[in-house]
């Protein structure tokens, strides 16, 4: 990378909740390439005019990753340095009871677009020596009442260890598994915070987390709110 010059960073996910927030703090260090399925000018006013934006519904990945590359192509972007894949839906309900539609658009949205996505965007990370993160989740080990959303974690658990065996000293690959956070995505999936709420780390503290998680060589890590707990310990230390 051309000394002076801002990282680019393609983040999915990133107009709620945990990617909304490692939005924010990445767009003073980075060159951000946004996807989302919200119109433009809501996406600007939560973050920037200077971000680019690539509009679609990864509901849909096939066609999703499609207008993903386009839209690269009509940006002229043809190497990024580092993409987060933070989208992610779920449904909190018992197994049983969870309906065809329901698992199959968990799996489409947390495992079969990120799979399509980074397979065809390794050209453009290989040619930045860039960096592929997949945020995964706590739940990849197992979750009551979130059967399809805990497979579809561990699924990208398994797809992380995978690239990082097969491109090793080609580009780096990293999965981060944040533990409970407050974000939206919780109402959306019908679980009710009670609490144990109070337990759970904000979307602001876990993108803090997650950024440090980053800077680093770790190839797999997961953020519980010991994480945050200990920090804080640690600054209130003597000198």
């Amino acid at each position: 990378m051309t000394k002076g010059k801002k990282s680019i960073t393609l983040i999915t996910g990133a107009t709620s909740g945990i990617g909304l927030e490692l939005a924010k703090r990445l767009l003073n260090t980075d060159e951000l390439i946004v996807i989302g399925r919200k119109e433009a000018h809501e996406v600007y006013a939560m973050l920037s005019d200077n971000i680019k934006y690539i509009q679609t519904d990864i509901a849909n990945p096939a066609q999703a990753v499609e207008a993903v590359i386009a839209g690269l192509d009509d940006l002229n972007v043809q190497a990024i340095n580092r993409v987060i894949h933070c989208a992610g839906i779920g449904v909190y309900t018992p197994p049983d009871h969870e309906t065809s539609e329901q698992i199959d658009l968990n799996v489409s949205v947390n495992l079969l677009f990120p799979v399509l996505l980074t397979k065809a965007l390794a050209p453009h990370i290989e040619t930045a020596k860039g960096k592929v993160v997949l945020i995964g989740s706590v739940a990849h080990k197992g979750s009551p009442n979130m059967a399809s959303y805990a497979a579809s974690k561990a699924g990208l658990a398994g797809f992380a260890r995978s690239l990082e065996a097969e491109w090793r000293g080609r580009i780096d690959v990293q999965v981060i598994h944040p533990g409970p956070t407050l974000t939206p995505m919780l109402e959306k999936a019908g679980y009710k915070v009670g609490k144990e709420g109070r337990f759970f780390l904000s979307p602001e503290a876990m993108a803090e987390e997650i950024i440090k998680v980053m800077a680093t060589n770790k190839k797999s890590a997961t953020i519980f709110i010991g994480a945050k707990v200990k920090s804080l310990f640690r600054r209130k230390q003597p000198a």
